[in-house]
Order: C-alpha cells, then structure tokens, then sequence
C-alpha cells in the first residue's frame, strides 16, 4: 500500500507542476510581443520555410526565454505545451524530421543531419559513442543503414581502433560508396605534458554486410610535431551535409603556445589553410588560393559541389565570391547591399540556391535587434531576391525587454 501512495503523490506532484506551468503561460503569453518577418520587396515564398531564433529577455538578462519568428508570426517557449518544448529539445531539421515520420523504428534515438548520409535507395548513420570505463575514456563506432525499398536495416558496433592514443573522437562526415561506408573522424591526440590538444583526421571504411572495419588511415596530420606547436583541422559546413560528396572541405589553424615572464601562456596563430580531401581519388592537397580569398577564409564558409563560398562584409555590403575548386579559380562575384551603410551581418547561411542574411543596424548589434532585417540573394546571379524587416505586430506595446536573434534555419 505504501508502495501506491508513493506513486500517486509522483503523479499530483507531476500534474501539479504542468498545471502551473499553463497557468503562468496563459498569463504571460499576452504580455509579449508579436514580432514578423514583413516583406519589403521581392517573392514571400523565398521566405515561407526561414525560421530566425533567439532570445527575448531584458538586458540585464534575469529573465530571458526562446522565440522564433516567421513570416506568419512570432512562437515563444512559453506557447508551446509543456511535452512540445521537451520534444523541441530534439528538433534536427525539417529533413531529419521526414526520416523519422518515415523510418520510424530505423530512426529511433538517431539525431542530427551531420550523422547521416541519404540517397535515393538508402539512409546511412554513424556516429561515434562515449563509455567512460576502467579510468579512462572508451570510444566506439555505431553504424547503421537502412534499404529504402527493401527495408532491411543492418547495424554494428565496435570499439575505435588505438582509441587508447585519443582524448575525443569526434565525427566529421559519412560517405556510402559501393557498400562501402566511409566515416570521417577528427581525433585529438593525448598529451601526457598537459598542453594542448593536436588533431588528426581519420578515414575508416566499413563493410556493413560483413560488419568488418576494411581500413584506416590518417588522411590529415601535421608530420613535424613541435614542442607547444599544436594543429587543429575544422570541417567546412556542408550546404548539404546529407548528400554525397566528391570533396570535403577542412581548415587547418597552426598555433603555437608561449609562456610568458609573469607566467602566463601567450596562443598564436602562426599559420592558417585550406585543405581539400578528394573522395573519390583518396588524397588530399592545400588549397593555393589567390592571396586576397586566402585571407577571407575561415572555418565558417560554406561548400558544396566543388564550390567554396567565401564573404566578405565591408561598408553596409556582403561581398560573395565562388571558388571553383577543381577549376582553381573565382567564377562569380557579387555584393549584396544589407540596407544602411551602418548595418551589420549577424547571421549566414546558404541553401538551396540562395544565400540568407540576418543583418541589424550597427549600434544595435550586440544588445538588441529592432531595425533587424532579412535578406536573400540567388547565389548564380546575385539579385536580391526578398527583402524584409523584423516588425512588432502590438506597436503600442512598451516593454524594457527585448529580442536578441542569433540563427537562421531553414525547415
């Protein structure tokens, strides 16, 4: 009997607390501000499926909560149910989502679009497992892959090789070529003198049928390894990180670590690059670029194909350049004017023809986002495409809060 008491009082306890839970939603919810992406000029559908997010709080951020807003409206966390804010905690992605209203039982507890690679007939996932056991850190690989048409699923499990020499094992990509799943992992090596980490990148092969690991190799380290010299390689982002790939794209940051008269470590940056990893021919190669593109890349550039975009903001104007990676060359260029000379890129991202622009005027940009505006250009011409403006629908509404934006995505 003592045994049910205790579970029911867990249940009023739990009742209890989503029934406050509305009540303080439903009083809050008409205090705040319904903000809009309203259009300016251009095609609205360019904008149908961008979500901006961020926070809504006051400045000294006391109180602060999450809100996306669209060109239909503004959503904050307080709106939601109490069991749909948990379940936003695991949104991937529009494309992700699809997989799982599709695949159900092959997508059960699989995250992320960087995990996975899709083609027509088949969904690939890897990802790489923490165990932290016998005092120190174990590593292990789960793959998995389903047939579309078929729906056969089949999946391993095992340890990563020499996982003894790694502090983390971080996956990069996944790539599925003639039954052949290949896994790319950045490993940072262990120290034993404490300093920094360096990292390598790693090539494993798989063969899912047999279940057997075909091979590794070390596609990219730094051969002469100097004292305090520590190199690290960052993946590029993806345009579309769940399509095959004939390249990937790595930035490589050389940086060396000086202790100081007062005790102090000085980092520097001694040397930066591009490195280009060829899928299909399985070597890779630095990526000579003209001097002036070689000083605009960074990690954060977008590729796709065999394009690099790179960026450049300067006087109230985004400034594009496609890098042609096997012609070796620039093949467009392009500016795309945010509006006033004083406004200022916060956020970018490039999908499906397009590049996005989250831009705010330029005192505004670290504390608030009230002339905030978005903009789309068609990566081939460079044409403006839409162009809009964050706008509160309550204009009476004054309030000492207000909505800091941090990210665009696309559903």
């Amino acid at each position: 009997m003592k045994r049910y008491w205790k579970i029911s009082s867990l249940i009023v306890v739990i009742l209890l607390a989503i029934s406050s839970f509305y009540i303080h939603s439903a009083y809050s919810i008409s205090q705040l501000p319904e903000y809009i992406i309203k259009k300016q000029e251009g095609n609205s559908k360019t904008v149908e499926n961008l979500i901006l997010r961020g926070f809504y709080g006051n400045e000294t951020e006391t109180a602060s909560e999450m809100v996306e807003i669209s060109s239909e409206g503004s959503e904050y966390a307080s709106e939601r149910s109490f069991f749909t804010q948990i379940k936003s905690m695991d949104y991937d992605g529009e494309q992700i989502e699809n997989l799982k209203r599709k695949y159900r039982s092959f997508m059960r507890g699989k995250n992320s679009p960087d995990f996975f690679y899709e083609d027509k007939r088949n969904i690939v996932y890897a990802q790489v497992e923490y165990q932290f056991k016998d005092n120190r850190q174990k590593f292990n690989f789960h793959i998995a892959a389903l047939d579309k048409k078929d729906k056969e699923e089949i999946s391993l499990k095992m340890p990563v090789p020499k996982e003894e020499e790694y502090s983390t094992v971080e996956l990069n990509d996944v790539q599925f070529t003639d039954g052949r799943v290949n896994v790319f992992t950045k490993n940072y090596l262990v120290t034993n003198d404490g300093g920094q980490e360096t990292s390598e990148v790693h090539l494993y092969s798989f063969n899912l049928s047999d279940k057997k690991l075909l091979s590794e190799e070390t596609i990219l380290s730094e051969p002469n390894k100097r004292k305090n010299v520590y190199t690290d390689y960052t993946e590029l982002p993806e345009v579309n990180s769940m399509d095959a790939a004939d390249y990937i794209l790595y930035y490589k940051s050389v940086n060396e670590q000086k202790q100081l008269e007062n005790g102090e470590i000085e980092e520097q940056n001694v040397e930066n690059g591009l490195v280009v990893y060829n899928v299909n021919e399985k070597k890779s190669e630095e990526v000579k670029l003209p001097k002036e593109i070689a000083a605009l890349v960074g990690p954060g550039n977008y590729y796709d194909d065999t394009n690099l975009y790179v960026t450049e903001e300067k006087e109230g104007k985004i400034r594009v350049i496609v890098y042609d990676l096997e012609q070796k060359k620039a093949v467009n260029e392009f500016q795309v004017p945010l509006g006033e000379k004083d406004m200022k890129s916060l956020a970018t991202i490039i999908k499906d023809g397009n590049i996005y622009l989250l831009a705010t005027e330029e005192p505004e940009a670290e504390h608030g986002f009230e002339y905030a505006s978005v903009i789309v250009a068609d990566l081939k011409t460079g044409k403006t495409e839409y162009r809009g403006t964050i706008v509160n629908k309550k204009a009476d509404h004054q309030s000492d809060s207000q909505v800091q934006l941090n990210e665009l995505t696309i559903k």
